[in-house]
């Protein structure tokens, strides 16, 4: 595989070629967007890295002049702007995907994987099953090299289900794929069809069971015409100990080799505050130390210096006013700039470390002033493996509540870092606008708000603004710790295993990708003959499970779930685009816990599974107790 990596930052560059390389794939690296329209038109690739801020032509005018043009190659974005509107703005220029920096390695290496996949699942215009070809760029379609004569709505279905030989297709579901709203048909004409379709297929030889009916669910291609294909359990991949340690160590090279250009980056924003100080300061002086900044705050994370991140960005955030810096911004840019010094001179990074190790070690923002209560709790934060942060300046703050026009656009909470609770002192900095974005972020980042304010209508205030929890001032460090573990665990599922069941690999890709930001580890399968066989060797904490699915449906292997003994308590979770009454019967009396109807958001679906394990959990402790 190929791919074309167009990065402007050099050492950020060379730490993904690293990653690429380590992993297989050829690797062309170009530093502007001129450059990378250049090599897409000379050379053919599987996908695109594509940064947008870039010299010369930016990462979204680039995607648009690709799709302009044609090329269907997949693009996937890399940005540190984490703002709703730039990600629309991206993905309707034609992007795939979107990521922000600073990158995590594995999650990078799971979308490139995930995107690959699907450009070559579509990739072929000609679909072959048994001795039937269907070439859909003509619409011509034969059988053992005989022309078939089909009407559009049985050419129609044949397609669909030799598009998705492995799939079980309800009536429903054939009606939304097939019909418009304009002229529904009724059942029975999808049966017509059908009987039509199957008569012309006999007679050309293929048999009148060609097409197979899975009675209570729907047709199907009949899977005994053509060997089973293998199937594959995927765990979420990770490099293995060799290929690991390999690229440990080329991330390595690259951080010292970077580390270099760290005091040149500082020395550019030093200089642009020291001008400011004695009056001297121009916006391009003021630009380019922006610039600096904000590569140092797409890089340093992807380093392992997620604190450097934050640092930067909130330096950043002060440097791109659209006037030059004045006497009140002084001070905060010194303090920021001898934290960044103070970080980038540290011990050397753990770039490779993993989703779940960052998970167990909840990332805790304190938006409070840098008091002597508030640098105990950082202390004792630490000590229960809590990553701690702190943002004191009130410019800063204010900045990021800015609900002026231009705050609106620019959406300054794109340069919070990246939190998984936050403690916010509302006696200090009552920015209710804060609380309420905090709470529409997909996910949503759970806030804790600390006030002396105790009175039911601030507590009602907070509720309705969408805090988790209420700390009443005075409180001890030990409560105010217990508080934002409590909240850590009700919005992230710590060390969950969930096992996803589903023939549909972009089905499987998509609900991986939905659960991973609560922190939930995803065993995923699309073959159920291999269902036992994986169950007992990953020992899942919940099951999800579609219903459509060849040779073993959801509900038949649901029924096998509950009829063993070890597994009889597994909480079973079906998603499923079937909306019938009677399926859904069927589902709950086969021993199902929960159902959910597709389409479902990644706040749902993870909302259902943890507190489908907290009611199991709760269950066990009390019969636990019960028995002793």
């Amino acid at each position: 595989m190929r791919i074309l990596l167009v990065e402007d930052d050099l050492h950020l560059a060379d730490a993904l070629v690293a990653m690429l390389t380590s992993q297989k794939y050829q690797v062309d690296l170009v530093n502007d967007g001129q450059q990378g329209w250049e090599y897409i038109q000379s050379s053919s690739y599987d996908l695109v890295l594509l940064d947008i801020e870039l010299p010369l032509l930016d990462g979204i005018s680039l995607c648009h002049q690709l799709r302009s043009h044609n090329f269907q190659v997949p693009i996937l974005l890399l940005t540190a702007r984490n703002n709703q509107q730039d990600k629309v703005k991206g993905l309707d220029a034609g992007a795939d995907d979107y990521m922000v920096k600073p990158l995590d390695i594995a999650e990078l290496s799971a979308r490139i994987r995930a995107l690959l996949r699907r450009s070559s699942e579509a990739t072929s215009s000609v679909l072959t099953y048994e001795k039937m070809v269907l070439d859909t760029s003509t619409c011509d379609v034969s059988y053992n090299g005989k022309p078939l004569k089909l009407t559009p709505k049985e050419y129609g279905l044949l397609e669909l289900l030799m598009g998705n030989r492995q799939r079980t297709f309800s009536i429903d579901k054939i009606l939304d794929k097939l019909w418009t709203f304009d002229d529904p048909p009724s059942a029975n004409t999808v049966r017509a069809h059908i009987k039509g379709l199957r008569q012309k297929l006999k007679a050309a030889g293929a048999g009148a069971e060609f097409i197979e009916t899975v009675y209570g669910l729907g047709y199907r291609l009949n899977q005994n015409l053509e060997k089973p294909h293998s199937a594959t359990a995927r765990v979420n991949s990770e490099p293995n100990g060799d290929r690991q340690f390999q690229l440990n160590q080329s991330i390595q090279k690259v951080w010292e080799r970077f580390r270099e250009t760290l005091d040149d980056r500082i020395i550019t924003i030093e200089k642009a505050i020291g001008a400011a100080n004695d009056g001297q300061i121009n916006l391009l002086m003021q630009q380019q130390a922006r610039q600096e900044a904000h590569k140092l705050a797409g890089s340093l994370g992807t380093f392992g210096r997620r604190e450097g991140s934050t640092v930067a960005r909130e330096i950043e955030l002060i440097l791109q006013l659209d006037t030059p810096l004045i006497i009140e911004h002084l001070p905060s840019l010194s303090i920021l700039i001898g934290r960044l010094r103070q970080i980038v001179e540290t011990a050397s990074p753990n770039n490779c470390t993993s989703d779940q190790q960052q998970i167990d070690s909840p990332r805790l923002l304190i938006i409070d002033t840098n008091e002597p209560f508030i640098q105990n709790l950082i202390i004792e934060a630490s000590r229960h493996q809590i990553q701690a942060e702190i943002i004191t300046e009130e410019a800063t703050i204010r900045k990021i509540c800015d609900r002026t026009p231009s705050g609106r656009e620019k959406n300054m909470l794109q340069l919070l870092p990246s939190p998984q609770v936050v403690l916010l002192n509302f006696d200090r900095y009552p920015f209710r606008q804060l609380l309420v974005d905090l709470t529409q972020q997909k996910p949503p980042i759970p806030t804790v708000v600390f006030t002396t304010q105790g009175d039911i209508s601030k507590r009602v205030e907070v509720v309705r603004l969408g805090g988790s929890a209420f700390l009443e001032k005075p409180v001890t460090i030990e409560r105010a710790i217990a508080v934002v573990r409590d909240v850590f665990r009700q919005y992230y599922a710590i060390n969950t295993r969930v096992m996803i069941v589903d023939d549909d690999p972009q089905m499987l890709a998509a609900i991986q990708g939905l659960l991973q930001p609560w922190g939930i580890q995803t065993i995923t399968l699309d073959d159920p003959r291999q269902f036992w066989k994986t169950l007992e060797s990953s020992h899942p904490d919940l099951l999800v499970l579609d219903i459509e699915m060849p040779h073993l449906n959801g509900i038949e292997l649901c029924q096998i779930v509950r009829n063993d003994p070890r597994w009889r308590g597994l909480p079973v979770l079906f998603v499923t685009a079937q909306t019938d009454r009677q399926i859904r019967e069927q589902v709950f009396q086969a021993g199902a816990d929960d159902y959910l109807t597709k389409p479902f958001t990644g706040s749902e679906l993870a909302t259902r599974i943890v507190n489908r394990l907290k009611r199991t959990q709760n269950l066990a402790t009390r019969t636990d107790f019960a028995y002793h």
